[in-house]
């Protein structure tokens, strides 16, 4: 999936929203809710050790991410930091190649999404 950024990098969590809810139709055994907040784009996940996986594949590509504690099946992209640093492209390819990893490998086979209550 290829898409390009529109002009005016203000647009940037915009362009990632939409990417997000594509990737989400794609993978939809990974992520199981996506929000928008004032500051962050919220990632919502099944399972706990593949939030933390994902964010920790985030932060190694320098992308500011936080793994909440309060609902650690989510992780927050920071929408700052995603504009002034021009990392939404980068931060859909991480996002993009971690689940397309994840699908081929199996690793999410074995957890079934109906067996995961909803986070507090």
């Amino acid at each position: 999936m290829s898409r390009s950024l529109p002009t005016g990098e203000i647009y940037n969590h915009e362009w990632l929203i939409g990417a997000l809810t594509q990737l989400q139709a794609r993978y939809p055994a990974f992520i199981r809710r996506l929000s928008l907040g004032e500051l962050s784009i919220d990632i919502g996940f099944y399972v706990e050790d593949m939030a933390m996986e994902c964010a920790q594949a985030l932060l190694d590509k320098g992308i500011t991410v936080v793994h909440r504690l309060d609902r650690p099946r989510t992780i927050s992209l920071q929408i700052p930091s995603l504009t002034v640093q021009k990392q939404a492209q980068q931060a859909h390819q991480t996002l993009e190649g971690f689940f397309r990893f994840h699908s081929k490998s199996g690793s999410i086979a074995s957890h079934e999404q109906e067996n995961y209550p909803p986070e507090p």
